[in-house]
Protein backbone atom coordinates (compact mmCIF):
# COMPACT_ATOMS: atom_id res chain seq x y z
CA UNK A 1 0.00 0.00 0.00
CA UNK A 2 2.79 2.46 0.91
CA UNK A 3 4.72 1.63 -2.24
CA UNK A 4 1.66 2.41 -4.36
CA UNK A 5 1.26 5.86 -2.69
CA UNK A 6 4.92 6.67 -3.24
CA UNK A 7 4.74 5.66 -6.90
CA UNK A 8 1.55 7.66 -7.34
CA UNK A 9 3.18 10.74 -5.77
CA UNK A 10 6.22 10.42 -8.05
CA UNK A 11 3.95 9.99 -11.08
CA UNK A 12 1.85 13.04 -10.18
CA UNK A 13 5.01 15.12 -9.60
CA UNK A 14 6.44 14.10 -12.97
CA UNK A 15 3.16 14.88 -14.76
CA UNK A 16 2.93 18.32 -13.12
CA UNK A 17 6.57 19.15 -13.98
CA UNK A 18 6.15 17.90 -17.56
CA UNK A 19 2.98 19.98 -17.90
CA UNK A 20 4.73 23.06 -16.56
CA UNK A 21 7.72 22.61 -18.85
CA UNK A 22 5.31 22.05 -21.77
CA UNK A 23 3.53 25.30 -20.88
CA UNK A 24 6.86 27.16 -20.86
CA UNK A 25 7.88 25.66 -24.22
CA UNK A 26 4.52 26.52 -25.83
CA UNK A 27 4.65 30.05 -24.41
CA UNK A 28 8.14 30.57 -25.84
CA UNK A 29 7.03 29.33 -29.27
CA UNK A 30 3.93 31.56 -29.28
CA UNK A 31 5.85 34.59 -27.98
CA UNK A 32 8.69 33.87 -30.46
CA UNK A 33 11.25 34.84 -27.89
CA UNK A 34 12.68 32.78 -25.08
CA UNK A 35 12.12 33.90 -21.52
CA UNK A 36 15.02 35.10 -19.46
CA UNK A 37 13.35 33.83 -16.30
CA UNK A 38 11.48 30.60 -15.65
CA UNK A 39 9.77 30.68 -12.28
CA UNK A 40 10.48 28.84 -9.94
CA UNK A 41 13.61 27.42 -11.57
CA UNK A 42 15.24 30.69 -12.59
CA UNK A 43 13.73 33.83 -11.14
CA UNK A 44 15.96 36.90 -11.08
CA UNK A 45 13.21 39.47 -11.50
CA UNK A 46 14.37 41.34 -8.42
CA UNK A 47 17.76 42.07 -9.99
CA UNK A 48 16.95 42.25 -13.69
CA UNK A 49 15.15 45.59 -13.38
CA UNK A 50 17.35 47.96 -11.36
CA UNK A 51 16.32 51.55 -10.85
CA UNK A 52 17.94 53.67 -13.51
CA UNK A 53 17.55 56.97 -11.66
CA UNK A 54 17.58 57.62 -7.92
CA UNK A 55 16.88 60.89 -6.11
CA UNK A 56 17.61 61.61 -2.48
CA UNK A 57 18.94 64.34 -0.20
CA UNK A 58 22.55 64.79 0.92
CA UNK A 59 24.54 67.18 3.07
CA UNK A 60 27.48 68.85 1.36
CA UNK A 61 30.12 70.55 3.51
CA UNK A 62 31.47 73.87 2.19
CA UNK A 63 33.68 74.82 5.13
CA UNK A 64 34.82 73.32 8.43
CA UNK A 65 36.80 75.38 10.97
CA UNK A 66 38.06 77.76 8.30
CA UNK A 67 39.03 75.03 5.82
CA UNK A 68 37.15 75.57 2.55
CA UNK A 69 36.26 72.65 0.32
CA UNK A 70 36.05 73.30 -3.42
CA UNK A 71 34.03 71.48 -4.63
CA UNK A 72 31.95 70.84 -1.52
CA UNK A 73 32.46 67.44 0.13
CA UNK A 74 29.67 65.05 1.05
CA UNK A 75 29.38 64.61 4.80
CA UNK A 76 29.65 60.87 4.20
CA UNK A 77 33.25 61.40 3.08
CA UNK A 78 34.21 63.32 6.23
CA UNK A 79 36.19 61.42 8.88
CA UNK A 80 33.86 62.88 11.53
CA UNK A 81 30.77 61.52 9.76
CA UNK A 82 28.42 59.90 12.28
CA UNK A 83 28.23 56.67 10.25
CA UNK A 84 27.34 54.59 13.27
CA UNK A 85 24.02 56.43 13.53
CA UNK A 86 21.44 54.79 11.31
CA UNK A 87 18.98 57.58 12.04
CA UNK A 88 21.31 60.27 10.69
CA UNK A 89 20.64 59.45 7.04
CA UNK A 90 16.91 59.20 7.79
CA UNK A 91 17.06 62.63 9.41
CA UNK A 92 18.75 64.07 6.31
CA UNK A 93 15.98 62.61 4.12
CA UNK A 94 13.31 64.02 6.44
CA UNK A 95 14.97 67.47 6.43
CA UNK A 96 15.06 67.43 2.63
CA UNK A 97 11.38 66.48 2.49
CA UNK A 98 10.49 69.25 4.95
CA UNK A 99 12.39 71.78 2.84
CA UNK A 100 10.67 70.56 -0.35
CA UNK A 101 7.24 70.84 1.29
CA UNK A 102 8.09 74.26 2.82
CA UNK A 103 7.38 73.18 6.41
CA UNK A 104 9.45 75.47 8.69
CA UNK A 105 8.51 73.66 11.91
CA UNK A 106 9.75 70.31 10.61
CA UNK A 107 12.84 71.99 9.15
CA UNK A 108 13.77 73.32 12.63
CA UNK A 109 13.18 69.91 14.25
CA UNK A 110 15.25 67.97 11.73
CA UNK A 111 18.03 70.58 11.65
CA UNK A 112 18.30 70.36 15.44
CA UNK A 113 18.57 66.55 15.26
CA UNK A 114 21.18 66.64 12.48
CA UNK A 115 23.30 69.37 14.06
CA UNK A 116 23.33 67.52 17.40
CA UNK A 117 24.82 64.53 15.58
CA UNK A 118 27.46 66.73 13.92
CA UNK A 119 29.01 67.49 17.33
CA UNK A 120 32.56 66.63 16.17
CA UNK A 121 32.42 69.28 13.43
CA UNK A 122 33.03 72.86 14.58
CA UNK A 123 32.11 76.02 12.67
CA UNK A 124 30.51 74.39 9.63
CA UNK A 125 28.94 75.81 6.49
CA UNK A 126 26.81 73.16 4.85
CA UNK A 127 24.04 72.80 2.34
CA UNK A 128 21.19 70.38 1.81
CA UNK A 129 20.97 69.25 -1.81
CA UNK A 130 18.71 66.97 -3.75
CA UNK A 131 20.80 64.76 -6.02
CA UNK A 132 19.55 62.69 -8.95
CA UNK A 133 21.81 60.04 -10.44
CA UNK A 134 22.13 56.68 -12.12
CA UNK A 135 23.57 54.41 -9.40
CA UNK A 136 25.85 52.47 -11.75
CA UNK A 137 27.28 55.62 -13.34
CA UNK A 138 27.83 57.22 -9.92
CA UNK A 139 29.56 54.10 -8.65
CA UNK A 140 31.97 54.04 -11.59
CA UNK A 141 32.57 57.76 -12.21
CA UNK A 142 31.02 59.60 -9.21
CA UNK A 143 29.00 61.73 -11.67
CA UNK A 144 25.46 62.83 -10.89
CA UNK A 145 22.75 63.97 -13.30
CA UNK A 146 21.31 66.84 -11.29
CA UNK A 147 22.02 68.62 -8.04
CA UNK A 148 19.54 71.11 -6.60
CA UNK A 149 20.47 73.22 -3.58
CA UNK A 150 17.54 73.38 -1.16
CA UNK A 151 19.12 75.37 1.67
CA UNK A 152 22.45 76.57 3.04
CA UNK A 153 23.22 76.75 6.77
CA UNK A 154 25.96 77.71 9.20
CA UNK A 155 26.46 75.63 12.33
CA UNK A 156 28.84 76.64 15.11
CA UNK A 157 28.96 74.57 18.26
CA UNK A 158 31.13 76.17 20.89
CA UNK A 159 32.71 73.94 23.53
Amino acid sequence: MRRWRYQAAVAVTLVVMAGYMGYIAIHDVIARQPRAEIFPFFNWDLFSKPQRVISHYEILIDRVSGKIFIPPVSIQEMPEYPAHLHGFDKAVQMLGSALQSNNPTQVRVWRYIIENQMHKLKDVDYRIVKVTYDPLVRLETNNIMNETILAEYHFNQTP
